[in-house]
């Protein structure tokens, strides 16, 4: 398999292939899981578009080194943590969200679908990694989108300098699971960058509300939450979050959150399943969860499973 991967992708690396290729058997990708376009090695060279569920589209561009944006180019939006997007997508172009952090932006799907659905929101979006930084810049662009602003920094639960370790990627591509924890990966480099925490953020640059946030910095969730207690507090954000098994991660999310007034749910394949815990998912298939303040279960109501 490992052969037949790197046959595929240094035929796909070729511009010309890779559009040609694209265009004959894409529509194939469209109903099969993203983690078989990962495992083929299915690369995506050069610029295309997403389709969005309201008729938008979103433009990317990708050198062959961008994880998410492989599954995209041949998969398009159903092809990407799915059960998420839908959800998230529908909030913002709803126009119920004025202004959204996305921590772990990595090359910024998330920042891109919330841009584009809503040019109203204030969008920032942070990422400490340079490759996934540069990508996350040049995507902004690319969409003109205004309203989206990219960090380079870290978010956790102190303001300074914290160590960021970042796996190994094969042929140069972009890390999708650098962390502040060590250990994480076998094969890391550990490097160091600017770290902040969203309340500081939030008041130093005066922000007036925070209504939706998505955490993605690989077993760290629960310290960017620590840093942001002040603005949940006050503001009572939707959260998107993913959660892997950690040393206390779960129990720690839980504590946290129930102190701050919110309630667990797992996002599936079946919209949004209230849960009286948060646990990771075994399987790793559906990663995510919504935590929502008791205040604001009507916004979310429409996509809970009954």
């Amino acid at each position: 398999m490992f052969f037949v991967k790197q046959i595929i992708r240094r035929m796909l690396l070729n511009r010309t292939i890779n559009q040609f290729a694209r265009q004959i058997i894409k529509p194939v990708f469209k109903i099969i899981p993203d983690k078989f376009v990962y495992n083929l090695g299915m690369t995506v060279v050069g610029r295309f578009s997403v389709e969005l569920p309201d008729g938008k589209y979103l433009i990317m561009e990708s050198d062959g080194g961008d994880g998410v944006a492989n599954v995209l180019g041949w998969a398009g939006f159903r092809g990407y943590e799915y059960e998420t997007t839908k959800i998230f997508y529908d909030l913002v172009s709803t126009k119920k969200v004025d202004v959204f952090f996305d921590v772990g932006a990595n090359t910024g799907y998330y920042t891109l679908l919330a841009g584009v659905a809503n040019n109203k929101c204030q969008v920032l979006a942070f990422e400490p990694v340079l490759q996934g930084f540069s990508y996350l810049k040049r995507n902004i662009l690319l969409n003109n989108l205004s309203n989206a602003t990219a960090i380079c920094s870290a978010v956790t639960n102190f303001d300074g300098d914290v160590e960021l370790y970042v796996p190994q990627c094969e042929d140069e591509g972009v890390p999708v699971s650098a962390t502040t924890s060590k250990d994480f990966s076998v094969l890391e480099t550990k490097i160091t960058v600017p770290a902040i925490t969203l309340d500081f953020f939030v008041n130093k640059n005066k922000i007036y509300k925070v209504d939706l946030i998505k955490i993605d910095t690989e077993r760290t969730e629960h310290n960017v939450i620590r840093g942001s207690k002040n603005i949940i507090k006050q503001y009572k954000p939707i959260i998107i979050c993913e959660v892997l098994k950690g040393i206390q991660t779960e129990r720690l999310l839980e504590s946290l959150l129930s102190d701050l007034g919110y309630k667990y749910y797992w996002i599936t394949d079946k919209w949004l399943i209230k849960c009286d815990n948060i646990k990771c998912d075994s399987t790793l298939k559906f990663v995510n969860y919504l935590f929502c303040n008791k205040e604001k279960q009507n916004i979310i109501s429409k996509y809970i499973t009954k």
